[in-house]
């Protein structure tokens, strides 16, 4: 379900400073050795990222299948 919410954007920016410690570490990590968990640290990046536009944009998914 999408509902409407008071737009937030400290916690948008909060989601976007995580997305810049994720890709840090991504550039440190060899890929090919650990190729799960860089497809994790992936989906997690574009997963954030879509939340913090949400958020900023005052738009909440809940419920099964908002994921």
């Amino acid at each position: 379900m999408i509902t409407k919410i008071t737009p937030d954007k400290q916690k948008s920016q909060a989601l976007l400073k995580m997305v810049e410690i994720t890709l840090e570490r991504l550039e440190k990590t060899d890929k090919k050795s650990y190729p799960s968990n860089t497809l994790v640290d992936y989906y997690d990046i574009i997963h954030k990222l879509l939340e913090a536009i949400a958020l900023k944009g005052g738009i909440k998914a809940k419920g099964e299948g908002s994921h």
